[in-house]
């Protein structure tokens, strides 16, 4: 299935507070209705003269939306050690001798399939994760699948940093989807004084 997607971006005059605008714009807790219609009054305050900015409008499309991005981590032969970090989006999870410290913490192991259970585990219970991505394992890999829409979460990075290379190996700088995007109409930006 196809979907069109229209990508509006707003790039607000200098000296406007950007918490004052993400409070009037992003209103947790509201009714979708009550969301789209704050980003709307606020386009046509752009559009009045009264907040100045430059809009820039773009529509992409998109195959395949509902196939999750994913990643794989493969926990190789090489030994894993203390202070060796798995990178999930802002999150950076340390091995440790003992991971029960902190959820930020992975509890090290000799074998590559625990330690991959450990890395998983430890995944799906971080509190910044939890609802972004879900972890899952096979043997000695992690598979990382998020739990948000492809188009986004393509932009979720992941990296190691290792003592003995091969230790751990992503699969990609990012995850990734079958999902498709591609610019169907050039961008066009217009600029409105404030």
């Amino acid at each position: 299935m196809t979907h069109a997607i229209t990508v509006i971006e707003i790039i607000h005059a200098s000296g406007l507070n950007p918490a004052a605008i993400g409070n009037e714009l992003v209103l947790d807790g509201n009714s979708e209705r009550e969301g789209v219609r704050a980003i709307s009054d606020y386009l046509q305050s752009i559009a009045g003269g009264i907040n100045g900015a430059n809009v820039r409008v773009r529509v992409d499309s998109s195959t395949d939306a509902d196939v999750p991005a994913t990643g794989t981590c493969t926990l190789g032969s090489a030994d894993i050690v203390a202070d060796d970090t798995v990178l999930i989006g802002s999150v950076t999870l340390t091995w440790k001798a003992d991971g029960s410290g902190s959820e930020d913490q992975v509890t090290l192991s000799t074998t590559e399939a625990t330690a991959a259970t450990n890395l998983a585990a430890a995944i799906n219970a971080h509190t910044k994760l939890v609802g972004v991505v879900t972890a899952s394992v096979a043997s000695a890999v992690v598979t990382v699948t998020s739990d948000q829409d492809p188009r986004s979460a393509i932009h979720i990075n992941t990296s190691r940093t290792e003592t003995n290379s091969g230790s751990v190996t992503w699969g990609g700088a990012n995850l990734t989807t079958a999902s498709t995007l591609a610019q169907v109409a050039d961008g066009v930006t217009y600029t409105m004084g404030g």
